[in-house]
């Protein structure tokens, strides 16, 4: 039995994307594109931009202070593409579909209340005394209910 290629579909695709912490760019004009059922591997030095990559993928950076992207990006989700840069879709919609294991804990650059919190908001919960209180307790159960800054 022959094998019948497959057609390479795009999946992901950076068009002239560039990233700012305040003046300092770290993403200069990335450009590239990502297929399905593909494995992809993006290496380099520490501190070169590569989670910075990934995390525009589903908005990590929105929350960051003096940060600021432009360029697109494209994301094919349920066979429509989307760009998260341009805002097509629910933040919270986006990171259902568009998920980060990180090799080191990586929170969301916000206070840890508001780290706590989202995973609740992201699940529906819309109780804000709720959520309010499931983060008083497991912060005071960690003994870091005084370090929080909300």
């Amino acid at each position: 039995m022959d094998k019948v290629p497959t057609e390479k579909k795009e999946k992901i695709i950076f068009d002239s994307v560039n990233f700012f912490y305040g003046t300092r760019q770290v993403l200069c004009d990335i450009s590239a594109t990502f297929y399905s059922n593909t494995l992809t591997a993006i290496t380099g030095p520490s501190g070169r931009g590569k989670s910075t990559l990934l995390g525009l993928l589903n908005c990590m950076w929105n929350e960051a202070p003096h940060t600021h992207c432009y360029g697109d990006i494209q994301i094919l989700l349920g066979g429509q593409w989307i760009s998260p840069l341009k805002k097509d879709i629910s933040l919270s919609h986006l990171r259902r579909k568009v998920a980060m294991i990180f090799q080191e804990p990586n929170p969301l650059p916000m206070s840890i209340g508001k780290n706590m919190a989202f995973p609740l908001k992201l699940a529906g919960v819309r109780d804000k005394y709720f959520i309010e209180e499931r983060v008083r307790t497991a912060l005071q159960q960690a003994f870091l209910w005084e370090e929080r800054s909300n």
